[in-house]
């Protein structure tokens, strides 16, 4: 958008204001700095908006004049929030932030856990499927090959289904916990939608991770 500064009061204008301002005046289509000296202004350029920090926002105020250049350009006011608009604000990204802990904590509970060199699925098909038999108790009958997550196959029995539900159960339970580490540390974070809730190490591992790489410690020669 093109704007102008009139140099007798700082007033700036729209193109079209200007050209309004002189209605008998026949002006080209692209204005040269020839005629706006003539007429006491200056074009005023685009400058980029400023990133304002959280609680402000930005808005245009007038022009002002680069101390480089000697240019006139877009000059941008930051102004705070009210604290209610704040507040609000912060609730919204606190609700969103929470939405995506969730999701990525559901998806971890369905990311198989390992019992002894294998990972079993997690995920409600296969949880209702070991509740069955488990049910099955001593009946289980002895020819089940369960696929695993790695893709191979192991016999089920009682004593491995009942060991794989109550391992699905202790780590769902630590998921649970570190969603709700995480919720907790979001909650109280200047920015939420900054938190970094896939921080390596702050959930337990599901089929397909691996453990995060700890640096070696150094130690002053």
């Amino acid at each position: 958008m093109k704007e102008f500064r009139r140099r007798s009061d700082g007033r700036v204008m729209s193109d079209k204001d200007f050209r309004n301002s002189f209605p008998d005046a026949s002006f080209p289509a692209v204005l040269g700095q020839t005629e706006l000296d003539s007429l006491g202004f200056d074009p005023v350029l685009e400058h980029p908006a400023p990133t304002p920090p959280r609680g402000y926002y930005v808005e245009r105020d007038g022009a002002t004049q680069d101390v480089i250049f000697g240019n006139w350009i877009y000059n941008w006011k930051v102004t705070k929030l009210p604290d209610s608009a704040i507040a609000t604000n912060l609730a919204s990204d606190q609700t969103v932030m929470w939405d995506r802990i969730q999701v990525e904590r559901d998806r971890r509970e369905a990311g198989g856990v390992k019992v002894g060199e294998y990972w079993f699925h997690t995920d409600t098909p296969s949880m209702l499927k070991y509740l069955a038999m488990m049910a099955a108790g001593a009946a289980l009958p002895s020819n089940i090959n369960w696929k695993t997550m790695g893709g191979v196959k192991v016999p089920m029995t009682p004593e491995l289904i009942m060991q794989v539900y109550m391992t699905c159960m202790a780590v769902n339970n630590q998921i649970f916990e570190a969603g709700e580490a995480h919720k907790a540390a979001m909650l109280a974070a200047e920015d939420p939608l900054k938190y970094n809730y896939e921080t390596p190490g702050s959930w337990p591992l599901i089929y397909g991770e691996t453990p995060p790489v700890v640096p070696p410690a150094v130690y002053p020669a």
